[in-house]
């Protein structure tokens, strides 16, 4: 049975690493900020959970159950220990979010490793 569009489910590696333009590791300034400035690396997983579960000034008013779905995928991304599938319409919201939070950069390397699309 093919499914649609909406249901397509993507197998993302959420412990990758991202890394700048040149290749250089990228410091998790949002974990630092909250463990006395220890020097932690940012990774797809704590990026896309730190989208998911920030409090966005022009999203003040969305449902309590979009609330509840956004933790609950962050939690499941943080837990994974290997790859995850994700629905199509999870991505789209991901890198939605990851454009919101993130420089241009972590934007750019993120979307490549979730959406093989991107290039």
């Amino acid at each position: 049975m093919v499914k649609n569009r909406r249901e397509v489910e993507m197998m993302i590696d959420f412990k990758q690493k991202i890394l700048g333009l040149k290749g250089e590791e990228i410091d998790d300034i949002i974990e630092m900020q909250t463990n006395g400035g220890t020097k932690i690396v940012l990774t797809l997983a704590a990026a896309v959970s730190q989208s998911l579960c920030y409090s966005y000034p022009s999203e003040q008013n969305i449902s309590g159950k979009e609330k509840f779905r956004r933790a609950k995928l962050a939690l499941e991304i943080l837990e994974s220990s290997g790859p995850l599938e994700l629905k199509s319409e999870d991505v789209t919201l991901v890198k939605e979010l990851l454009a919101k939070l993130y420089s241009p950069t972590v934007v750019y390397r993120a979307w490549q490793m979730i959406d093989p699309a991107e290039k």
